[in-house]
């Protein structure tokens, strides 16, 4: 995915709506949460976006959350 596909989406949404993220891998759904956006530019000229988000059970573990 491109940023300028991800704006277009995000532009037909509601600006202020809730941002929910979740892990799927065979076909298991687990709750994550939102942790950084970084914008990579390695030596080789390669850039991205990354996306990092948490398990949802480990941030609240983290974080003194029960």
């Amino acid at each position: 995915m491109k940023v300028k596909e991800l704006i277009k989406t995000l532009k037909k949404l509601e600006p202020n709506d809730e941002i929910v993220f979740y892990h799927l891998k065979n076909s298991d759904l687990t709750y994550c949460v939102y942790e950084t956006i970084l914008d990579i530019h390695e030596p080789e000229g390669e850039s991205f976006v990354e996306f990092t988000i948490q398990d949802y059970e480990d941030y609240k573990e983290e974080n003194g959350e029960e």
